[in-house]
């Protein structure tokens, strides 16, 4: 540039230098024609790739973690609110998988594509263990019935016993007698065997204590019955007993209906099985996918 002064030679001006700030402004332009006119740059979308491998990876953790606060719970508040809490990160993993799906498919990448497929059929397999592990533990049955064994099962017992123990009152003929503490011994046994149902862990060990259970329920049932015959015990004396007996056969249904469902036992093995089975190989297969990306973004960019 030159600038011309009467009666003076010539004057060359350099040329301005642009400001930072203009700088700025001219990479922001060019950027942005770049992005409309071809997308987001290749390496954005491997680095979003890996951004969304961590988010992943880490609602898989927490809602493992949920998961099995869930099913160690004693209370159904408990059992409920962590159960929930493990679905809504289980729910987020699939919308950032979703994302992940997206970019992939836009990319073309084969390899990719391959790895996540692998990804996307054993978060499957580990969703479907959740739903099934996460619907038994929160029923808690095996808990509910150990407790109702331990209050109503207990009270019911002692008072069938007390009711015989009133009977007994007055009666010196040691056949009777024998009789009467059958009876309470039976019935003792049967409470004892119904608590070693509640955690047993499959279908034939409860089944062997249930015929035990049948036992001592008949040796009782045959006491009372050989009671009504005796001409030592008035037979209004056994009525209340009778019906103290009733009570505790009816707390005995409850009970091994709630320990047969066996949803503690059962969710927690699937906790401490299955579970672990399926979420080591949902993460080996984001591990893997992780690996082709990386090797993408190396491949693209050597000097990265």
């Amino acid at each position: 540039m030159t600038k011309r002064f009467d009666g003076a030679r010539p004057v060359r001006l350099a040329p301005k230098a642009p400001t930072v700030t203009a700088q700025r402004i001219v990479s922001a332009l060019l950027l942005a024609i770049a992005v409309a006119s071809c997308g987001e740059p290749a390496l954005f979308r491997q680095d979003r790739k890996l951004r969304l491998v961590g988010q992943l990876r880490s609602d898989l953790l927490t809602s493992a973690f949920a998961e099995r606060g869930a099913v160690l719970s004693i209370t159904d508040e408990q059992s409920k609110a962590l159960a929930a809490e493990s679905a809504a990160d289980a729910k987020r993993a699939d919308t950032t998988l979703v994302e992940l799906r997206d970019l992939v498919r836009g990319d073309g990448n084969e390899p990719e594509k391959t790895t996540l497929e692998a990804l996307e059929g054993d978060w499957k397999k580990l969703k479907a263990i959740d739903s099934g592990l996460l619907e038994l533990a929160v029923k808690n049955t095996n808990l509910k019935a150990a407790a109702l064994l331990a209050r109503d099962g207990r009270d019911s017992t002692i008072a069938f016993s007390d009711g015989l123990e009133g009977v007994a009152k007055g009666i010196s003929d040691p056949a009777t007698l024998r009789t009467i503490a059958k009876c309470q011994t039976s019935a003792l046994r049967s409470l004892a065997l119904l608590l070693l149902h509640v955690p047993s862990e499959d279908d034939a060990e409860m089944s062997r204590w249930e015929a035990l259970i049948v036992q001592r329920n008949a040796e009782v049932e045959a006491g009372l019955e050989e009671l009504r015959k005796s001409s030592v015990v008035p037979a209004s004396s056994l009525d209340e007993v009778a019906r103290r007996w009733t009570a505790f056969r009816e707390v005995e249904k409850q009970a091994l209906r709630l320990s047969r469902e066996n949803s503690n036992v059962m969710s927690r093995r699937a906790s401490l099985d299955e579970k672990p089975r399926a979420l080591e190989a949902t993460l080996g297969a984001l591990d893997r996918f992780e690996a082709v990306v990386r090797s993408s973004i190396r491949a693209s960019n050597p000097r990265r």
